[in-house]
């Protein structure tokens, strides 16, 4: 999704995403290294290759967590992504309408700086780090008892199926302006979801549909 890869790589089925609505005539108004948020007129819709992110923000979402931006519209999966080739762990795109947010101020809360600064000094968590990270969430929640809900969130999503790893920095936390609420926006490092037989369609449908 970001500009390197767009120029060394065809992307056929991302070109024909931005000529269909809601995408066709949005601008691009921040990217990522898989992840890129379109503006069309109000709305802000967020076009991602991590389906796992993807999926674990629109369900928290839908579920009330008031600590991960709105979900304002789950498009789900749009097309197979331009990278994908064969194989059993499909990648597709994913887009969602979200709200917008604004940038927290650094040093506005040093508590939650000084724990993620550990992660820019050590390196990001990988999946045999996961467990660990989920227990010190839950132990700065019970030390720290307003961002209890914001702490439960990222163990949440340290625990959440298939996840390769966590971009755990500042930039990828933001404030519900109205609230003044802290947000988790970035999505899990994993472009392969495998969706829940119980809630989703199945994969095989999915790929299918969208083949």
């Amino acid at each position: 999704m970001s500009e390197h890869l767009r120029t060394r790589f065809p992307t056929p089925n991302l070109d024909r995403l931005l000529q269909t609505e809601p995408l066709k005539g949005a601008k691009v108004f921040k990217t990522g290294s898989s992840s890129t948020i379109f503006e069309a007129g109000d709305s802000l819709l967020r076009l991602t290759l991590q389906g796992s992110g993807h999926n674990f923000l629109a369900q928290q979402s839908a579920a009330g967590n008031p600590n991960v931006v709105k979900v304002l519209r789950n498009y789900g999966a749009v097309a197979l992504s331009d990278t994908y080739e064969s194989g059993p762990e499909v990648e597709f795109y994913w887009l969602a309408q979200v709200e917008r947010l604004v940038e927290i101020e650094v040093g506005s809360e040093p508590v939650i700086e000084a724990w993620l600064a550990q992660f820019d000094e050590d390196g990001q968590p990988e999946s045999q780090d996961l467990p660990a990270v989920a227990q010190q969430c839950r132990e700065l929640a019970q030390a720290h008892k307003e961002y209890a809900g914001f702490m439960e969130t990222l163990a949440l999503a340290a625990e959440f199926r298939g996840i390769e790893s966590m971009d755990l920095r500042l930039s990828n936390c933001m404030r519900r302006p109205a609230t003044g609420e802290l947000v988790w926006t970035d999505p899990l490092d994993d472009c392969f979801y495998e969706p829940d037989p119980a809630m989703e369609m199945p994969l095989n449908e999915l790929f299918a549909r969208l083949k």
